[in-house]
């Protein structure tokens, strides 16, 4: 935790600021309802998994899907192909997440 100091003493806002970005980290798992590790929510801010599903999830297809397309400059209709960059999008798996809260209900039910 990121603390300032003046003269010896704590400042406050400072602390207040660090605890309350602590905070906004506090998410829990969709799957088990664990707290997500904030390192985790930090790293990836859209992940709805703690640490072990989301290794489990990966035998489902993962968390994410990733498509890629080659982005077109040149003019509609025209013969002349022009390409640009490759743009990338991450889109959630609904089936894997699906899938894997199925396979979590079962092994709690066989339990």
């Amino acid at each position: 935790m990121i603390m300032a100091q003046s003269r010896g003493k704590v400042s406050l806002g400072l602390f207040l600021c660090a605890v309350r970005k602590r905070w906004s980290w506090m998410r829990y798992c969709m799957v088990c309802k664990q707290e997500i590790d904030p390192m985790r929510a930090e790293a990836m801010p859209d992940t709805r998994l703690c640490a072990e599903h989301g290794r489990e999830i990966e035998k489902f297809g993962g968390e994410f899907k990733l498509s890629a397309s080659q982005e077109r400059t040149s003019k509609q209709g025209s013969l002349k192909l022009n390409y640009g960059g490759i743009s990338a999008q991450r889109v959630r798996n609904d089936l894997a997440m699906e899938k894997l809260l199925d396979d979590f209900e079962r092994k709690q039910f066989e339990e």
